[in-house]
């Protein structure tokens, strides 16, 4: 059984029963009146079971998918047995033209063809055949009779027309290759090609208007030399005239609602009618006018159905509207304020910072670390000397809130002299090939009146034989965030020299990368350091800093 996936309309089944598997009859069909169908036929086909339609004295149309290209399909006819060689149209591989011809070795007797014609269109009426499964999903056994069932045309998908229709015929196995009928007074006009379908309410039926079925169809009847009606051969069987078939147009107004809300369907009446439906319940006309008042009770995209009968015919027409959610009431976004206290401290003291909001609030957090309630508060300790901010956040139904307090960190401590660098984060270093010790992340001493000083922070490389050497950090990248919420970033150190490069005296430097992660109640805290030296390019890596003694 073939598998057609489309992200329109979900999953959609081939409707091709097999030898083995014969669920197949038409859903919500009836029955056939003996000798008003007899050119529509079931046909096997290696061990699949199809419908086709007989439309020639040699000459059955199927689906593409019931039988590979030169297979034999084998049928009756009021008892004679025939068997026709499948001619499957060239682009069905490539572009799901499901569409096949059957040309048999003897002359089919006793049944008047199908005519291939009809033109298709949105809100056509159509009538599908077949000897299909019933029920919902595919269930059910063979019983060798064909159904019919009517439906309407919604909308066009590549070479296939879409129907639906609420209680309308739904193609099921064994389906494949049955007609879908329009009528132009007695004869039968074949205008599609059972395809596929959701097993539940919608159909999908090769269209044999389009150029490309029309040209498959003129050319293999050509080159094999046999006559198909409607093609290269008149079929029809004049007829007196009689009463035209009515039509209909449908409006919904308005056309989108909120739940809770009503539509009004106006159905406008073309021609002598006896009966007009909206919706498959009876109203009546006024004027040329009926209509009908909708309150529907789910939200989604519908279509309301019209349909008149007349003496001439019946005809349908159809309109969609939209039905939306209640839209919630209004509620304004929550407010923020954050304080910190004290605002200016020296390095190694802590800050407590304090969360308040306005309005409802859902959550609410402080440097990413939830709290509870308003007021709620927590307490920083800075590992290194600037200028620091807080952020807050609250989340209620009206929105997103963000706030902002700010403190100074003076530092390092005042009993050291100015310019004196203090390491603040150290590990070792994992790379034991080199004579690199570990490395350490320091901060420059700074009084509060020097808190502009441009070079604060430096990385510290010891060597396994006890010297040192200082990196001043010039640049830092912007951060880049991994899945696990650390960040990275890339540092630029001063390597204490300067490199002649085109007559330019450039300074020397190294690339350190900076893995930035949580500690404690701080976002975006160094934890580990890569790069090289400025004595012999050394390579280190350090997986853990953490604060000197710990």
């Amino acid at each position: 059984m073939k598998w057609v996936h489309t992200f329109v309309l979900g999953v959609l089944f081939s409707i091709t029963g097999t030898a083995q598997d014969l669920g197949v009859r038409l859903i919500n069909g009836k029955p056939v009146e003996p000798g008003t169908f007899d050119e529509v036929v079931q046909i096997k086909a290696l061990d699949s079971i199809c419908t086709a339609t007989i439309v020639g004295s040699r000459a059955i149309i199927t689906a593409g998918h019931c039988a590979p290209n030169g297979a034999t399909a084998e049928f009756k006819v009021k008892g004679n047995t025939y068997r026709a060689k499948i001619y499957r149209s060239a682009l069905f591989a490539s572009q799901d033209h499901d569409i096949s011809l059957g040309i048999t070795d003897q002359d089919i007797v006793g049944v008047k063809p199908a005519s291939v014609g009809g033109t298709a269109k949105t809100g056509l009426g159509i009538t599908l055949l077949g000897y299909g499964c019933t029920d919902v999903g595919g269930k059910g056994k063979i019983d060798g009779i064909l159904r019919y069932g009517e439906t309407v045309v919604t909308s066009f998908s590549n070479f296939d027309m879409v129907s639906q229709k609420p209680n309308g015929a739904a193609l099921c196995f064994g389906d494949s290759g049955g007609p879908a009928f329009v009528f132009n007074r007695a004869e039968h006009l074949l205008l599609g090609v059972n395809s596929k379908g959701n097993i539940e309410d919608t159909n999908y039926n090769t269209r044999t208007d389009l150029a490309e079925s029309l040209n498959f169809l003129k050319t293999t009847a050509s080159s094999n030399q046999i006559e198909i009606c409607g093609i290269n051969k008149n079929c029809g069987t004049p007829t007196p005239p009689g009463p035209t078939a009515p039509s209909c147009q449908i409006s919904a107004s308005p056309d989108s609602i909120v739940l809770g809300q009503s539509i009004v369907a106006s159905l406008q009446v073309n021609g002598s009618v006896t009966e007009v439906q909206i919706d498959n319940q009876v109203v009546s006309l006024s004027s040329g006018v009926a209509q009908r008042t909708l309150t529907p009770v789910a939200v989604g995209n519908f279509i309301v159905q019209g349909k008149v009968i007349g003496a001439g015919g019946v005809g349908g027409c159809s309109a969609s509207y939209t039905v939306k959610e209640k839209p919630p009431v209004p509620v304004d976004p929550p407010q923020c304020q954050v304080s910190v206290t004290p605002t200016s401290i020296q390095l190694g003291q802590s800050v407590v910072a304090r969360l308040n909001y306005q309005g409802q609030v859902t959550s609410a957090e402080l440097n990413g670390q939830a709290i509870s309630k308003s007021g709620g508060e927590i307490q920083i300790t800075p590992p290194l000397g600037g200028n620091y901010s807080v952020k807050g956040k609250v989340v209620g139904p009206g929105g997103t809130a963000e706030c902002l307090g700010s403190y100074t960190v003076e530092g390092p401590t005042p009993n050291v002299p100015n310019y004196t660098i203090l390491s603040n984060l150290c590990g070792d270093n994992t790379i034991f090939e080199t004579q690199v010790l570990k490395v350490c992340l320091g901060i420059v001493k700074f009084s509060y009146s020097m808190r502009d000083l441009s070079i604060k922070e430096v990385v510290v490389v010891t060597y396994r034989d006890g010297s040192q050497e200082i990196m001043p950090v010039l640049i830092k990248s912007s951060k880049t965030r991994g899945a696990d919420q650390r960040a990275n970033q890339q540092w630029v150190l001063y390597a204490n020299s300067g490199v002649t490069k085109n007559s330019n005296l450039i300074l020397d430097t190294r690339t350190a990368s900076v893995t930035l992660g949580t500690t404690g109640s701080l976002s975006d805290v160094p934890v580990a350091i890569s790069g090289r030296t400025i004595k012999g390019g050394q390579a280190f890596n350090v997986e853990s800093l953490k604060k000197p003694g710990r």
